[in-house]
């Protein structure tokens, strides 16, 4: 399998799940290191291709909205305490996902909590 190929597989292996899968366990499937699927995530996300990186592995963001899930957007500005009470907020409503820039600081998918966001 070339490079090309085996990062398409992982565009597939990625839209096929629904939760992350981890670059050992790319690495796994494909007979390559864990190092080659980290290399190989940084260039598909080079080449603009959604992938997301949590804690638990990678997730090829689709844009679509599931049953049941709701999808906003809102746009805020805050000093340091108000964006603790927002993402506090966010959080204990079941919003751990959230992707939100706040200036420098920006909380991504891979935050848990809103504490988390703050320990960077």
């Amino acid at each position: 399998m070339n490079p090309t190929q085996r990062r398409e597989q992982i565009l597939k292996i990625l839209k096929s799940g629904d939760s992350p899968v981890s670059a050992g366990v790319l690495a796994g499937e494909l007979n390559v290191s864990r190092q080659v699927i980290v290399g190989d995530i940084a260039l598909l996300r080079a080449a603009n291709q959604p992938i997301t990186a949590t804690p638990r592995g990678y997730l090829l963001e689709s844009g679509e909205v599931r049953p049941g899930e709701l999808l906003r957007t809102v746009a805020c500005r805050h000093d340091r305490e108000g964006i603790a009470r927002e993402l506090y907020a966010a959080v204990d409503n079941g919003c751990g996902g959230a992707r939100r820039d706040c200036g420098t600081r920006r909380l991504r998918p891979d935050f848990r909590t809103a504490s988390d966001f703050f320990a960077v």
